[in-house]
């Protein structure tokens, strides 16, 4: 638990009566632009709990019983608009759906028509168990001197704060390591201060990038060289599985794919290539639609230590058999045996397998060992080549070129830290 300074807990209360708002809509504006850096997006969901107490209602507040709801707000941060314009949009928002608090989540996501998605993965929750008043009558007629709660959600991501004569601060993770939840703390912290001190200023003004975050980013840019890590995409694939496994790695329309789910499918399937021919040298074919499954069947091709070769599913006959036959691939995985580019393959001596053949789902789903790699242990195998793509060529007969795995993992490297690191970090403030 972090305990906001005094000074900055009153800057923040006179900012909020400035306003005319709550506390609760400028601390919701600060930690959604903090979500928003995070998730990269401008157009962001919180979920806020709600007390289901109506004011109108009379004998309410004497009425026993649970009637706390969570539900979703969303925050347009576009980056030229005024932080205090953002505060008060959320207010107003707030005031609008108060009497909607009655309605469940659960209402309200199949009502927004995708009842498999989630609607936030951060949750906010303003504590206003005691003020300093009741607390010193406790203490004075009872002899209490000190509350203690402990909740927990299944929301990855739950804020709690507690306002007081200092704001506390309190972070419950579970997708994110001790280091990163830290670090967004200290974001959060230092966007409510920006805010308290220039409401007026823009929400893309606003600097996002914490300490923790710029010196990692410094260090990139002084760097002009780096020696080539010998893991291939594979590996780094089973090492992020292995420390986020309840982080979602994929999402393709309604479905979700976590990263420790990924992982064992990927296993799963590479040991199957494995037995049916998959190996260092060897090329599998993959026919399959944008999915989750087209994911899945690339890593486990690159786990199994072969090669994949794509194949656009509209491509004219004879490219495909032109294309097939002159890369001889072992295995083709599609998602239909009596398609063209099956019938291609099997002419050129591939074996057809479809994705969703009940042998691969009976497959141990486990990390592959040493010996179920045989050809593909140790630092040679980043000479292998890890995908064929082929080009139009210049006689305009299809042209195939190779990319070993140093070569994809080195790519994949340059692009984390060339590419991907600079623009999540600048992205807000553009």
């Amino acid at each position: 638990m972090t305990t906001v300074p005094a000074e900055l807990t009153r800057r923040l209360t006179d900012t909020a009566t400035a306003l005319g708002v709550t506390l609760n809509s400028v601390v919701t504006a600060a930690l959604a632009m903090v979500t928003g850096y995070h998730a990269g997006s401008t157009d962001v969901v919180l979920g806020t709990t709600v007390a289901g107490r109506p004011g109108e209602l009379i004998g309410i507040d004497d009425t026993i019983g649970l009637f706390l709801n969570t539900v979703p707000v969303r925050i347009d941060l576009s980056p030229k608009r005024s932080a205090s314009s953002c505060i008060r949009a959320i207010d107003q928002q707030r005031t609008t759906m108060m009497r909607h608090d009655h309605l469940g989540l659960g209402h309200i996501q199949r009502a927004a028509g995708d009842s498999a998605t989630a609607l936030f993965d951060s949750l906010l929750v303003l504590q206003n168990f005691l003020d300093d008043d009741t607390f010193t009558d406790l203490e004075a007629g009872h002899g209490i001197t000190g509350v203690h709660y402990h909740d927990t959600t299944h929301f990855p991501l739950t804020w709690v704060l507690t306002p007081g004569h200092q704001l506390t601060v309190k972070l419950e993770y579970r997708v994110i390591d001790d280091a990163r939840a830290r670090a967004m703390v200290e974001q959060l912290l230092s966007v409510l201060d920006q805010i308290s001190e220039r409401p007026g200023h823009a929400v893309g003004a606003v600097e996002l990038v914490g300490t923790a975050d710029r010196t990692a980013l410094e260090h990139v840019w002084s760097q002009t060289s780096h020696p080539l890590d010998d893991r291939t995409i594979a590996d780094l694939l089973a090492r992020r599985a292995e420390q986020t496994p309840d982080l979602t790695a994929l999402v393709f329309g309604s479905r979700r794919l976590s990263f420790g789910e990924l992982d064992r499918r990927v296993d799963q399937l590479a040991r199957f290539l494995r037995h049916r021919g998959a190996r260092p040298e060897a090329f599998v074919a993959l026919a399959l639609p944008r999915s989750i499954e087209m994911v899945v069947a690339l890593f486990a091709v690159l786990r199994s230590g072969a090669a994949y070769l794509p194949l656009e599913l509209d491509l004219p006959t004879e490219r495909l058999r032109t294309i097939v036959e002159d890369a001889t691939p072992v295995l083709l995985l599609t998602a239909a045996t009596d398609s063209e580019v099956a019938h291609c393959a099997r002419e050129a001596g591939a074996q057809v397998i479809t994705i969703d053949d009940p042998a691969i789902g009976a497959t141990a789903d486990h990390r592959l060992t040493e010996s179920e790699l045989a050809g593909f242990t140790g630092a040679g195998r980043l000479d292998h080549p890890a995908y064929l793509v082929y080009t139009s060529g210049t006689t305009g007969r299809p042209k195939g070129v190779l990319t070993g795995y140093a070569g994809l993992s080195n790519m994949f490297f340059n692009h984390r830290e060339a590419i991907f690191a600079p623009t999540v970090a600048s992205r807000r403030r553009r």
